[in-house]
């Protein structure tokens, strides 16, 4: 994990998923919200809560987590998005519609 301000502006992009607390102490999560609010770091959250115990009482995740589920999602590329590999397939017709599993 980066210890310093120098190794999180490596990323361009953080995703974090569940109990993000067994990885990072107090001083690195004051780093990342450093990373995000001053340095333009982005921050992903998938899986649901990032932080519990203490680490839960921070700047970065303001997203109230629910257990409720939307049937049908699309997801939709940018135009800046559609050039690059991973992203392409998504904007093709073939996959205009894409439903995400339950």
């Amino acid at each position: 994990m980066p210890n310093t301000p120098e190794q999180f502006n490596h990323y361009e992009l953080i995703i974090l998923g569940q109990a993000v607390e067994r990885l990072l102490n107090r001083q690195q999560l004051a780093l990342l919200e450093d990373y995000v609010q001053n340095h333009g770091g982005t921050v992903i959250f998938s899986r649901g809560k990032a932080f519990g115990g203490e680490l839960a009482n921070n700047d970065l995740e303001p997203v109230i987590w629910s257990n409720q589920t939307a049937e049908r999602l699309r997801l939709q590329v940018g135009r800046e998005g559609q050039s690059t590999p991973p992203f392409r397939i998504l904007s093709s017709k073939e996959t205009a519609w894409i439903t995400c599993p339950k």
